[in-house]
């Protein structure tokens, strides 16, 4: 195995002259990391866990902070007097420290909102423990054409607002992670949402399409 050995900064100022011993160590220094070998730094692989369905999420040893993503479900479209689409939900972006988090933080998933054949109903929250919430979208209304409203989150260093549905058969709204569904002009069913946390489509004078549910990621 090769031996790792310490490059001094005065080796590499400048102004020091290029030695046969800093050439060595330039090439042996990488061959010892990739050898593992015990006194070499170690290059940490990052890990990603993504979560569709409510769960546990079990901090792994050593795992002081993860980077989450959170996004509740969408809501659905409306289906009669030509109804707008849902809602998507909102998304919140957050770096947690999970040292204090007792080994396990409850997962839950909110789950996209039925397509109506009048009002659709709104997409169900996502949380990752106490830390964010990702809030569903709004259901379409029946009245006059109106998409559902996107909703917002809350506890991420960064929360973003999900898209409104369109209005009159309109398509569902985008989430942080794509496009909602589109709507159908007559009595068909509105398309489901696309993306997790979109919205579903409206209708003419069908059954607007359902949203589609949240998602969790979590990085480590």
């Amino acid at each position: 195995m090769t031996t790792y050995t310490v490059i001094p900064s005065t080796d590499t100022d400048v102004d020091s002259p290029v030695t046969q011993s800093l050439m060595e160590r330039l090439v042996n220094n990488p061959l010892s990391m990739q050898e593992r070998d015990s006194t070499a730094p170690q290059i940490q692989p990052q890990y990603r866990q993504v979560f569709t369905a409510s769960g546990t999420f079990s901090v792994p040893s050593g795992v002081t902070h993860v980077d989450v993503v959170c996004t509740g479900g969408g809501g659905g479209g409306g289906g009669s007097s030509f109804s707008g689409g849902g809602g998507a939900g909102g998304t919140a972006i957050e770096r947690i420290d999970v040292s204090g988090a007792g080994g396990s933080v409850t997962v839950t998933i909110g789950a996209g909102g039925a397509g109506g054949s009048a009002t659709g109903s709104s997409g169900g929250n996502s949380t990752f423990g106490a830390f964010c919430t990702g809030n569903g979208g709004g259901g379409a209304t029946s009245s006059a054409g109106q998409g559902g409203a996107g909703n917002s989150a809350t506890g991420g260093d960064i929360n973003i607002t999900g898209g409104s549905g369109g209005n009159t058969v309109g398509a569902g709204g985008a989430s942080y992670w794509g496009g909602g569904g589109s709507g159908h002009p007559t009595s068909g069913t509105g398309q489901s949402g696309r993306a997790y946390g979109s919205g579903g489509g409206g209708s003419g004078t069908g059954t607007g399409g359902a949203g589609l549910a949240g998602i969790i990621e979590v990085r480590y």
